[in-house]
């Protein structure tokens, strides 16, 4: 499910400048733009928080979001591929 900027924070306990700044460290995943809507993957952020909660340290959490980035490109990538799959295809006659 995608939340908003505002039930990040909330979720957070912390502002939106954090938000932004902690995401430029790598400590919180980027967010999907939908248009002019920026949107997180829920269950990423509450991984991110209970990690934080289980004491992991900064590199570790930086670790976790990079896998839930490569998790996002690969799920893309498949999507692509799939979707060219299933096309139909177009011959010059």
């Amino acid at each position: 499910m995608y939340i908003r900027i505002g039930k990040v924070c909330e979720k957070r306990g912390r502002g939106s400048s954090s938000l932004y700044e902690d995401i430029a460290h790598g400590l919180l995943p980027p967010p999907i733009k939908r248009g002019r809507a920026s949107l997180w993957i829920e269950d990423e952020i509450d991984a991110v928080l209970a990690a934080e909660a289980a004491g992991a340290t900064d590199d570790e959490i930086r670790e976790l979001v990079q896998e839930f980035t490569a998790a996002r490109q690969n799920r893309a990538r498949d999507v692509r591929a799939a979707a060219l799959r299933v096309a139909p295809q177009h011959h010059a006659a």
